[in-house]
């Protein structure tokens, strides 16, 4: 997932420079014992590159999100959801 959103990242820079760089990101369930140290290390490439940011699923919001708070990152720029019917 690093490797998505920075590739995103890039593009959007290259392409469209001026506008917000919003992620949408759902649970890594398939990741077995490193499910929760990959979401958390998902916060320092989130916290760098997304102006606002969508989690969706109980991992993304066990986890990311603590570490999201940890970076100093604004949470009135995350919007928090259980499931994809919340979302």
């Amino acid at each position: 997932m690093r490797s998505v959103i920075n590739t995103v990242y890039n593009v959007q820079q290259q392409l469209f420079p001026s506008r917000k760089m919003w992620l949408v990101l759902g649970d890594m369930r398939e990741l077995g014992d490193w499910t929760e140290r990959e979401h958390r290390l998902l916060a320092s490439y989130v916290s760098g590159v997304a102006d606002r940011v969508f989690l969706v699923g109980e991992y993304m919001n066990a986890h990311l999100v603590d570490e999201l708070q940890k970076f100093g990152y604004d949470m009135n720029r995350v919007v928090v959801c259980i499931d994809a019917l919340d979302a």
